[in-house]
């Protein structure tokens, strides 16, 4: 990190000193210190960091003209991955306003529970209808487009008080339930872990780096953070297949992508199909240095399909909203203990334990137990259980071996089958419920349902998918025979 620092950060230093190490003093000091430098790319094109900067004054103007005298002190975030959502969490937070990041794709339900309390919501053209339906009493302010500043009013800035807001992200607990985690500043004691992380990912300074995954969940925040602390543009790319994810990267020439497995296996399989059209040998992509990964299990084959193809740049990070980072498998990890997700990053400690709490030996199957300084802030436990079951090797690297409760993870979203038994059972005409997780090529796991009963099949299946959000809606809803 330290090869990566130049006199020109200094101009970010009072960001840091107002706002400390939280995403707005992170965010406003990277984009002061490169005002003529991209920091960040969206669909509208790139963003320098005097751009950045305006547009961060022009919304924290907006959020307090939409409000009134009353300043707001919870303030929900629903918004697709684009300026918006940055520039909006960025001025809420510098307004000493708490932010909850809610994913657009979580459902109604999830969406309705999440800005239960909250002063306003943050919005797009995408999202509104659905905040709309769900919260229908929540003062909304469209961030569609995000304003650069008046032209008869240039820099003019909202008063900022003395408080940096938190941001909250949704994390889906044991019982289904979304819970909302801290992410607060980064301390001493957290120093260790952050180089540790970064210098597994790899970003590096002025080399521009690919988010696949959204920036509602942490690993496409901490991806976006990474890229702001090093000076790397961040260029968003959610949503892409895999033949537009392998493009962005060319016309970025990004040296680093972080991606969730889904995402990569559909950009190996795209990169594969482009090369036997081409009928060549040649290595694709070869600007890319690194590709993290992460969110979900990362299939054998998966790896060693990517290594084939692209050699070994690949590292796997493991972790929860609670605990934060775990460990980091690196692409030698990955090569010599097929299947681990690697040994604990800097200043973290994994255990394995049984069902009384004692720390088990190497090799014997138990609960995964956490203690790390990056934890979530809001979390007061300093050892934190995952939820999953899982063993150490001998040279200190964790497998994961099955959930500990009912949930599964589809597409790197942990999904609570109790949840959407649940759901399924309140809807009428429905009798009884059955919810399967099945094997599914790219996401890991799709739920099937079978249900007894009246209900039309075809409108339960557009209802869950409605209120539950696309990774918890089973992709088949069917009478039971």
């Amino acid at each position: 990190m330290a090869r990566q620092w130049r006199p020109s950060d200094l101009r970010g230093l009072p960001m840091l000193l107002r706002y400390g190490a939280s995403l707005p003093g992170v965010a406003l000091a990277a984009a002061r210190s490169r005002p003529r430098q991209v920091v960040l790319v969206d669909t509208c094109g790139p963003m320098t960091g005097a751009e950045f900067v305006a547009a961060v004054d022009a919304v924290a103007e907006l959020i307090t003209a939409a409000v009134g005298p009353v300043r707001p002190q919870l303030a929900g975030v629903v918004l697709g991955n684009h300026r918006g959502l940055v520039t909006g969490v960025v001025a809420a937070g510098s307004l000493g306003i708490d932010g909850v990041l809610v994913p657009p794709s979580a459902g109604t339900q999830v969406i309705a529970s999440a800005l239960a309390g909250v002063d306003l919501a943050l919005v797009d053209e995408s999202t509104g209808d659905a905040v709309r339906t769900a919260a229908p009493l929540t003062p909304l302010l469209d961030l569609s487009a995000v304003p650069g500043p008046p032209a008869d009013r240039p820099g003019r800035r909202a008063t900022r008080p003395r408080r940096t807001g938190s941001l909250r992200l949704l994390t889906s607990g044991t019982t289904g339930a979304p819970k909302a985690t801290d992410r607060g500043r980064v301390g001493v004691t957290q120093l260790a872990t952050l180089v540790s992380l970064l210098g597994a990912f790899g970003p590096r300074r002025g080399e521009p780096l690919v988010i696949a995954p959204p920036l509602a969940h942490g690993h496409g925040l901490s991806a976006l953070t990474a890229a702001l602390v090093v000076g790397a543009p961040a260029v968003l790319g959610h949503g892409r297949d895999g033949t537009a994810l392998a493009g962005l990267v060319r016309d970025h020439e990004a040296g680093a992508l972080t991606v969730v497995p889904a995402q990569l296996a559909r950009l190996v399989d795209a990169l594969e199909a482009e090369r036997d059209r081409a009928g060549t040998a040649t290595r694709p992509l070869t600007s890319l240095r690194r590709i993290a990964t992460g969110s979900a299990p990362l299939p054998t084959e998966l790896v060693r399909w990517t290594a084939r193809l692209l050699g070994d740049r690949l590292v796997d990070f493991y972790g929860t909203s609670e605990a934060g980072t775990a460990t980091i498998a690196t692409a030698t990890d990955l090569r010599q203990a097929p299947g681990s997700v690697g040994r604990p990053a800097a200043g973290v400690r994994v255990e394995i334990v049984g069902d009384d709490g004692a720390v088990l030996p190497a090799g014997v199957v138990g609960r995964v137990r956490v203690g790390s300084p990056w934890r979530a802030s809001s979390v007061a436990d300093r050892a934190v259980l995952t939820g999953d079951f899982g063993r150490l090797d001998h040279a200190g690297r964790l497998f994961l071996d099955g959930r500990v409760d009912d949930t599964v993870v589809i597409g790197g979203h942990n999904v609570s089958l109790r949840g959407v038994r649940e759901w399924f059972a309140r809807q009428p005409g429905v009798r009884a419920v059955t919810v399967e997780p099945v094997p599914h090529p790219e996401l890991g796991q799709e739920l099937e349902v079978s249900v007894t009963g009246q209900a039309d099949v075809v409108g339960l299946r557009a209802r869950a998918l409605a209120e539950l959000g696309p990774a918890a809606a089973p992709r088949r809803v069917r009478q039971a025979r």
